[in-house]
């Protein structure tokens, strides 16, 4: 997270498929409208509740 907030480029592996993207950090409103999908799908929705902190959400955009 903190790297991805210093330089918004990324290189992303899946599968074979590999590419170079850039990520924006989502503001809180449309963090708080995603997560609970990102949650429900990653199992992150556990990990959120265990902590007081925010877990912060990246949009990745091919670059």
């Amino acid at each position: 997270m903190h790297n991805l907030r210093s330089d918004a480029r990324a290189h992303v592996e899946v599968g074979t498929d590999a590419f170079d993207v850039t990520a924006r950090e989502l503001p809180p409103a449309e963090r708080d409208e995603l997560f609970p999908k990102v949650a429900a799908a990653a199992g992150f929705g556990d990990y959120q509740a265990k902590t007081s902190r925010v877990i912060p959400l990246f949009e990745l955009q091919r670059a």
